[in-house]
């Protein structure tokens, strides 16, 4: 059991690495590529070591929700992209935005943790967004 502790990710709270200010600077650089305002709601749970980021927008539907957490079995961060929504008239405009979005989240957390999504979820062609299944089947994690 003390194996499995010890796996435990950097024991510090998120705060230490990341604030809301930056998380805004992405939202901001999501607005550029979207050409829309976006609503951000960020919730802290866990002792600051899991975080929610909800990015809703106003004027179309736009949808990315990110929750970010310390792994209990990998000694990693995830940042889990639970639900990416892009509702725009051209179906070519939402599959390059959607891959625009994801790079975009990829160059602000990268070097936070692991972008992955769980592998049950099939709202999205995840294997050709970059993604890639895992060894422990859980997760698709950005290549």
């Amino acid at each position: 059991m003390n194996d499995l502790l010890s796996l435990r990710c950097i024991n510090i709270t998120l705060s230490e690495i990341l604030s809301d200010e930056y998380l805004s600077l992405m939202k901001w650089e999501i607005e550029k590529i979207l050409q829309i305002n976006l609503i951000q709601h960020i919730l802290k749970y866990e002792d600051d070591t899991e975080w929610f980021i909800l990015l809703n927008g106003i004027e179309k539907n736009f949808r990315l929700w990110l929750t970010i957490f310390q792994d209990s079995y990998e000694p990693v961060n995830r940042i889990i992209i639970n639900e990416l929504s892009v509702s725009f008239e051209k179906e070519i405009d939402k599959k390059e935005l959607e891959k625009q979005i994801i790079k975009t989240v990829s160059e602000f957390l990268r070097d936070i943790g692991v972008i992955s999504v769980y592998s049950n979820n099939t709202s999205l062609p995840w294997e050709e967004l970059g993604f890639m299944l895992e060894e422990n089947k859980l997760y698709f994690s950005l290549k």
